[in-house]
């Protein structure tokens, strides 16, 4: 499979249910967004991905695409990392 268009109507309507569903819908409860922004990618290597951004209400660029605006390296604490993991984790498990 090159691209999403080389998906059958069936399976297209799978990855596109999936990623914009509920599933989507309980990783914005974790990270309490304002809404969810849907990046679908695949590049060079024939394959299909897709990245669920987190749009938070005090985003002061949150009319922009992600992909325009800078952004620093952010390594959590482990601590933290852990804690935002767990919280995933419970969340997609409901």
């Amino acid at each position: 499979m090159k691209t999403s268009s080389s998906l059958g109507e069936h399976a297209r309507g799978n990855v596109s249910s999936i990623s914009t569903g509920l599933p989507t819908a309980k990783l914005a409860s974790v990270f309490n967004a304002h809404k969810m922004n849907y990046e679908f990618l695949g590049n060079q290597i024939a394959h299909i991905h897709w990245h669920l951004i987190p749009r938070l209400a005090n985003d002061p660029r949150r009319a922009e695409p992600v992909w325009r605006q800078d952004h620093g390296a952010l390594a959590l604490p482990e601590p933290e990392r852990s804690e935002r993991i767990a919280r995933i984790r419970a969340a997609l498990e409901r």
